[in-house]
């Protein structure tokens, strides 16, 4: 659920620690961002009970960043056991959230960069920098849409069935 969570919603690991659920939203206060500039990032009701999860468990333990450096952790053993490059970090999934988005939103940058809380739009502009067959491997239903794009010919093409904000519709 909490690697679920993270790629749904491309936060920084802290982020879900120390948010604060106000309603539909988690609410990132500027002392918590990387950029210290406050966002709030829309969240569906199970995300909240991850969220609520988290940071029950957090408190517990008094707060301490190892707990929260122990998701990493169990992120790379999960890793393995699956046999996927353990090289590959937590902070992954938030990568993997700006490349759908940047292929949902038709290539905005301004709109995921707004969303991952980047001032500006040349941090996320890295995404762009991505090879396509590695893409079609890791989100092959975006077969159709990758093609457009690259063809530059945009085909009406709906992601409701495979975004990470279809819950909203």
């Amino acid at each position: 659920q909490v690697f679920q969570l993270y790629w749904d919603l491309g936060i920084r690991i802290t982020e879900g620690f120390k948010g604060s659920i106000n309603g539909n939203y988690l609410h990132i206060p500027e002392d918590v961002a990387k950029n210290r500039t406050a966002r709030d990032v829309r969240i569906a009701p199970h995300q909240a009970d991850t969220i609520h999860q988290l940071q029950s468990k957090y408190r517990e333990i008094n707060c301490s960043k190892d707990h929260i450096k122990g998701y990493s952790d169990m992120f790379r053993k999960a890793l393995r056991e699956c046999g996927i490059d353990s090289a590959k970090h937590f902070h992954c999934l938030r990568h993997s959230y700006a490349l759908r988005r940047r292929i949902e939103t038709n290539g905005n940058y301004q709109q995921v960069a707004d969303e991952l809380g980047h001032k500006d739009v040349s941090v996320t502009l890295k995404y762009q920098r991505c090879d396509k067959k590695k893409l079609l491997d890791d989100f092959p239903s975006y077969k159709e849409i990758l093609e457009s794009l690259e063809n530059g010919m945009i085909k009406g093409v709906s992601t409701k069935n495979h975004s990470t904000k279809s819950y909203y519709t």
